[in-house]
Formats: structure tokens, C-alpha cells, sequence
């Protein structure tokens, strides 16, 4: 007597997603959004703003767009990887570009909560920074700065426009 089973094999393009969601994770990305946002409508179900924060980074850094609602589509189609990653259950609706829109519309309208989000991710870029690199990276490219101090490099913060004059003075 011969048993047939079928065997459903389905297959899904990772790329790096692994590698992004584990950095993401190691930031601390979603503990810190969720810390400093207030949290959600008591009627919101699914994802918190900081898990949905590091599936929409997730999608900028891998795909190089920053549309919201071309996530949706994107979450979809890496479902499986993504939950295997986070150990998040996402759902069919969670990543909608509503609900991302809502991520991006607290921290629009909390300019504290996103400066501190900011400050604590800042502190992870200079870190790295630091520890990797004897050199400055800055916006326009990485300049060489044998003269100066490791311990006296400080990474500009959002809205610091007179940076350049006190690395002039330090030099």
C-alpha cells in the first residue's frame, strides 16, 4: 500500500532582512518608541508603534523607499521572515499605511518624545562610530581628523547648526 502526501513548499526571498531586524532589535528601536510615545487608542489591536517603527525602517532601509503604502504589499510578501525574526504575529492589516501614518503623525506632534527617541539613537551612531572608525563621518562624507581627540568627537545632534564652528575651535 503506498501513501501519498503532499508536500506544500513555500518559498520567500530574505535578502537582509535578518541582518536589519536584528540591528533594529539590538538598538532597542521598538522598546524605545514605545517608551516615549503615549501609547495607542485603547481600541488599536495588533502592533505596538514601536514594532510598527522597525517594520517601517525595516522597509526603508531595505527597499530604499520611504512610501507608506507600498509597505503593506512589502510586509505581505516577507510575512514569514518577519515574524521569524521578530517573534512578532503580524497580521494581514498591521502594517497598513494608516497605522504608519499614525507612527509618524505622534512623533510629528511630540517634538520632546522625538527629540529623545533622537538623542538615545544617536548615542548607538556614536558609539559605533567611535569604537569602529578612527575617523569623523559626517552627512557629506568621512573626513580624517588625526588631531583631534577621540574622547573630544561628539556626533551633532538634530538642530545643531553651529557644529562645524566648535570642531574649527577644537582643531
Amino acid at each position: 500500500m503506498v501513501v501519498s502526501e503532499q508536500v506544500k513548499i513555500d518559498s520567500e526571498r530574505i535578502d537582509d532582512i535578518p541582518v536589519i531586524v536584528e540591528w533594529l532589535k539590538q538598538m532597542e528601536i521598538a522598546k524605545c518608541v514605545d517608551q516615549k510615545l503615549s501609547p495607542p487608542h485603547g481600541n488599536h489591536e495588533g502592533l505596538s508603534y514601536g514594532q510598527l517603527s522597525v517594520l517601517l525602517l525595516t522597509y526603508i532601509i531595505t527597499q530604499s523607499d520611504h512610501r507608506l503604502c507600498a509597505v503593506e504589499a512589502w510586509v505581505e510578501a516577507h510575512r514569514q521572515i518577519l515574524e521569524r525574526c521578530t517573534g512578532w504575529l503580524i497580521r494581514k492589516k498591521d502594517a497598513t499605511d494608516d497605522r504608519l501614518g499614525k507612527v509618524v503623525e505622534k512623533l510629528g506632534k511630540q517634538p520632546e518624545a522625538r527629540q529623545e527617541i533622537e538623542i538615545k539613537l544617536g548615542r548607538h551612531i556614536r558609539d559605533f562610530q567611535l569604537n569602529k572608525y578612527p575617523k569623523f563621518s559626517c552627512g557629506v562624507g568621512i573626513l580624517a581628523c588625526p588631531r583631534l581627540k577621540r574622547a573630544s568627537l561628539r556626533v551633532p545632534q538634530y538642530g545643531e547648526f553651529n557644529f562645524w564652528k566648535s570642531l574649527r575651535k577644537r582643531v
